[in-house]
């Protein structure tokens, strides 16, 4: 859901909404009604839903979904069918290392 933006307090997009919040009101609830009908049509075996700050409104596009805590709380994995929905945070927040991609997979392992 969040546009791209050099960090969190940046806001480059002046021209279209004259604030984030502004972009947040005209933008997502549509967008997250959006999403959860697509996921709902293709149910993807993995998606993967990045920004903290986002957990909130992920967990209200699958609202059915129990997530749980995994890696002390970088990670939230739920599953609906056949499906696998992974809360984490931004890709930079761990500096999405190697390490970092290796314990997303072997969280979504120990899962099964």
């Amino acid at each position: 859901m969040p546009l791209p933006k050099r960090s969190v307090g940046d806001w480059p997009y002046e021209s279209l909404w004259k604030q984030k919040k502004d972009y947040e009101a005209a933008v997502r609830p549509e967008r997250m009604t959006m999403l959860s009908g697509l996921h709902q049509r293709y149910g993807p075996q993995f998606t993967f839903c990045y920004g903290k700050s986002n957990w909130a409104y992920y967990r209200q596009i699958f609202p059915a979904v129990e997530f749980k805590p995994l890696v002390d709380g970088h990670l939230e994995l739920g599953q609906v069918g056949d499906s696998n929905i992974v809360l984490m945070q931004h890709f930079s927040a761990w500096g999405f290392t190697n390490k970092a991609i290796a314990l997303i997979v072997e969280s979504l392992r120990q899962s099964k």
